[in-house]
């Protein structure tokens, strides 16, 4: 049983443990969500801040894209 005890401290590591807990759980799904989601908003606020940052020396901004181009209308009445 001691060797057991020592064998699994010898072989424990804070991830594996982590990981271990996490799977024991349904709480992991959400987390795992959560963190990716962290990372697209860090994304975005990293974009933004190097626009902020920019306009406070002074570079003018870019313009931006027009995402949204309105289709011609068509005139069914000849």
């Amino acid at each position: 049983m001691f060797k057991k005890v020592l064998l699994a401290v010898w072989t424990f590591s804070l991830e594996k443990g982590y990981n271990w807990v996490l799977s024991k759980t349904t709480i992991d799904e959400k987390a795992i969500e959560v963190i990716d989601e962290i990372h697209v908003r860090s994304a975005l606020i990293k974009a933004e801040l190097k626009d902020v940052v920019d306009a406070a020396k002074g570079f003018k901004a870019k313009p931006k894209k027009k995402y949204y181009k309105p289709k011609p209308k068509v005139d069914l009445k000849k």
